[in-house]
């Protein structure tokens, strides 16, 4: 069967799409990237706040639609909504023939070559081990992938729904995490990014967190060059980590720790472990054992109880820590968490005004890091080439930024990529221009000569 697979949501999610569509293709199942012609289709959902559950409703019934206009005989919904709302989707919406939890992709095969709808089917035997004998299909091309070492969470911070959803932390083993690394290093990769709902944790199921001996593992696969470490809270940041971050070549200087606030009294109620001191520490004890880390946390405006003080603080924690890297999610009231029934919920008006106030000041901060950039040469993992009609259409990238008078250049030979301190997606790119066609994942030095909030550009040496 042709099979058009979607995939909504976070980076984790990702990695299970890939899955699904590994084992699809190894049943025989042809796997197609228009919704058109496609015999079945999935949408793998996310549903960890409102607007993520909104989308991935909005895109089961623009899915929908082609049972009548294209030739699709099967809609199948998985992922984290399935699971979430799972009962409510076969309730509401009719044109859903089988709802797949987390759990259940090992089950996909089955369900497609049964033409009847789906009955209930069992939560149970979560899949935290998946087998690096099912191949992945990438949909990742330019030299990077996503190595989703654990599932699950068990800190149970009072605004999340992931443990209710993906159940208690689940870390890989490393055997098979080493086996899947190389096997996606046959197949061109080059960076692993390191995800799971807590990646400072991996191994503490087992007893001991040891993410230090997995980056050892991994770095010894010839082909890997840099080991990018995202996800990470603060309070699970050990010195045994910081120590292999630091020696460690092939560990990017880079790591991501969602904070979420900066108030005692907020991460309090929020059920987080950290207090500003111990943050402030961190950040310090990072910055003095490796100057050039780049840090990148995210923040929570509108918290419950969020007052004007902590907000006030949160500010000033903001400007004093200089993160090179910053996101601001809205507080999202959702249903089942313990945060959803506190007092002295934010109005939505002040909650994204906050959001904005802090992005305006990250705006500036940011923009002074990378100037800090201009005249540095920065190894660079070739993201791919800009069309002419992509960068007439998007004002980021102006003329005058990237063609001196007296030279002028093609603006289709155009590059980007990201450096150490870019994670894909979610940070800056770096902008260059070649005589020569450059392979999309390969690496390059760029020496950088302009500087925006966000973006470089840059120079080929």
């Amino acid at each position: 069967m042709k099979i058009y697979l979607v995939s909504l949501g976070c980076d984790k999610n990702l990695v299970d799409a890939e899955f699904m569509l590994g084992r699809l293709d190894a049943n025989g199942h042809e796997i197609i990237n228009e919704p058109e012609t496609a015999d079945v289709i999935i949408v793998n959902t996310c549903g960890f706040i409102g607007d993520a559950t909104r989308e991935s409703i909005q895109t089961v019934l623009e899915m929908a639609e082609y049972k009548i206009s294209g030739s699709c005989k099967q809609l199948i919904v998985a992922g984290c909504m399935a699971t979430r709302y799972k009962e409510d989707i076969r309730r509401e919406l009719p044109e859903v023939d089988a709802v797949l939890g987390t759990s259940e992709s090992k089950k996909l095969s089955e369900i497609i070559s049964d033409s009847r709808k789906s009955e209930s089917l069992s939560e149970s035997g979560a899949e935290s081990e998946k087998s690096a004998n099912i191949r992945r299909v990438l949909s990742t091309h330019t030299g990077f992938a996503y190595l989703k070492i654990a599932d699950g969470c068990d800190n149970h911070c009072t605004y999340c729904t992931i443990p209710s959803i993906k159940g208690a932390y689940k870390s890989r083993s490393i055997d098979s995490l080493e086996e899947e690394a190389r096997s996606l290093a046959e197949q061109g990769v080059k960076e692993l990014i390191l995800v799971a709902q807590d990646t400072a944790c991996y191994g503490k199921d087992w007893g001991e967190p040891c993410l230090p001996e997995l980056l050892r593992r991994l770095s010894n696969i010839e082909e890997i060059l840099w080991l990018r470490i995202m996800y990470a809270y603060p309070e699970n940041i050990t010195p045994e980590i910081i120590n292999e971050i630091e020696r460690n070549p092939k560990v990017c200087h880079y790591i991501d720790m969602p904070i979420q606030h900066a108030s005692n009294r907020i991460l309090k109620l929020m059920r987080r472990r950290s207090d500003e001191e111990d943050l402030r520490e961190l950040i310090n004890k990072l910055r003095e054992r490796m100057p050039d880390i780049a840090l990148r946390t995210t923040l929570i405006s509108g918290f419950p109880g969020e007052s004007k003080q902590d907000f006030d603080i949160l500010k000033k924690f903001v400007a004093d820590m200089q993160f090179d890297r910053l996101g601001v999610f809205v507080y999202s009231r959702e249903d089942g968490t313990s945060a959803a029934n506190m007092p002295n919920q934010v109005p939505d008006k002040i909650k994204r005004a906050r959001k904005d106030a802090i992005l305006r000041l990250q705006r500036g901060i940011s923009l002074e890091r990378n100037k800090s950039f201009i005249g540095k040469t920065l190894n660079v993992l070739v993201e791919g080439r800009i069309e002419k009609d992509l960068i007439q259409e998007d004002d980021l990238i102006q003329e005058d930024d990237l063609i001196q008078e007296e030279e002028p250049v093609e603006k289709d030979f155009i590059y980007c990529g990201r450096s150490y301190r870019d994670s894909n997606e979610v940070d800056g790119l770096i902008f260059f221009h070649s005589d020569n066609e450059i392979i999309s994942g390969t690496f390059v030095n760029i020496k950088i000569t302009k500087a925006r909030d966000y973006d470089l550009f840059g120079e080929l040496r």
